[in-house]
């Protein structure tokens, strides 16, 4: 990260592009570092919500994202809780 001085193209992507950043920490850091950004493991980080999300069966079959089998194995072996939103 020091070699590609990532610190200063954070800073400066966040700048330039702030009127259109949705979640700062997480979309500097995505668009800077691509296509260098690695999938981790869908439980990796649950966020609070998903509890309130999938209540029931039809709800797991909805996702766009991960299947069924994903989610509930992410909710119940979450690595971190992530306590997105107020």
């Amino acid at each position: 990260m020091r070699e590609d001085d990532i610190e200063q193209k954070f800073i400066d992507y966040a700048i330039n592009n702030q009127w259109r950043i949705i979640q700062p920490e997480q979309d500097v850091i995505n668009l800077v570092c691509h296509p260098k950004i690695k999938i981790m493991p869908v439980n990796s980080v649950v966020c609070t919500y998903v509890y309130e999300m999938y209540k029931e069966e039809k709800d797991f079959n909805n996702d766009l994202n991960y299947s069924s089998d994903e989610v509930r194995f992410s909710m119940k072996n979450p690595i971190q809780l992530h306590y997105a939103g107020g």
